[in-house]
């Protein structure tokens, strides 16, 4: 089984080396191999050579680091599904939203995949501890077919920029009966609200101002009943 954890990352070279020691050292089950798939921007040299480092450092046959290169100016959910599309061609059986501010607990992986083979659910609600996971997981695991059928082919729908998708997502997924949260699944944020630090960063900034659009789409596409009008990642929308 292959679990692909989706990281984009901008401005944060540090925290995403620290968050690829993480995802590298995880406890294997004997079946479970991960793939990190990095999505830095192409103009931000610190990042892919921190990347490449952990990539020289950690990769190893049960935890791969794959770098991709995404256009200056990509948000954050566009870079989720260029790394989605990425690992899906591999054959990543399921895919985590990752993030360069989360701390993946050591066992998260391996305890999310545990409730999915348990519940049977196609996407499962990793633990931040700060979320009512019963209602949704902000950084959520999802199925190869849960994203093929039941999202069209994307991670996140493509009209999102940063905010609230998880939402829709984890949602459409309790509709038909497929979400569970994964309470020993740990995958803390480590930005400002959660942490203490004394203000946030340039990306933290940057992506607030993205907060309140992205909740009037949120509202807008769950009163419409969540439509897929976009086209997928994955080439054929069955594929």
């Amino acid at each position: 089984m292959i679990v692909a954890v989706l990281l984009p990352s901008k401005g944060r070279a540090e925290k995403l080396a620290q968050v690829l020691v993480d995802l590298t050292h995880q406890l294997q089950a004997a079946d479970l191999k991960i793939l990190v798939v990095v999505a830095a921007l192409v103009d931000e040299a610190e990042t892919i050579a921190a990347a490449k480092r952990a990539k020289r450092k950690h990769d190893s046959n049960e935890a791969k680091i794959d770098i991709i290169l995404r256009s200056p100016g990509t948000t954050s959910v566009e870079g989720w599904n260029q790394a989605y599309r990425h690992a899906y061609q591999l054959g990543a059986d399921w895919f985590v939203l990752g993030a360069d501010d989360v701390n993946f607990y050591a066992g998260c992986i391996a305890a999310a995949v545990e409730e999915a083979q348990k519940t049977g659910c196609l996407v499962i609600g990793l633990n931040d501890m700060h979320t009512d996971l019963n209602k949704y997981g902000p950084h959520y695991m999802a199925s190869r077919k849960f994203t093929r059928d039941h999202l069209g082919g994307v991670m996140a729908p493509p009209m999102y920029k940063a905010w609230w998708f998880d939402r829709e997502v984890c949602e459409i997924a309790q509709e038909v009966s497929t979400y569970a949260p994964a309470y020993r699944a740990i995958a803390k944020h480590d930005h400002h609200t959660f942490s203490g630090e004394p203000a946030p960063d340039e990306t933290y900034r940057e992506a607030e101002q993205d907060r309140e659009r992205d909740k009037v789409v949120y509202l807008e596409r769950k009163a419409a009943g969540w439509p897929i009008d976009y086209e997928p990642v994955i080439g054929e929308r069955n594929g």
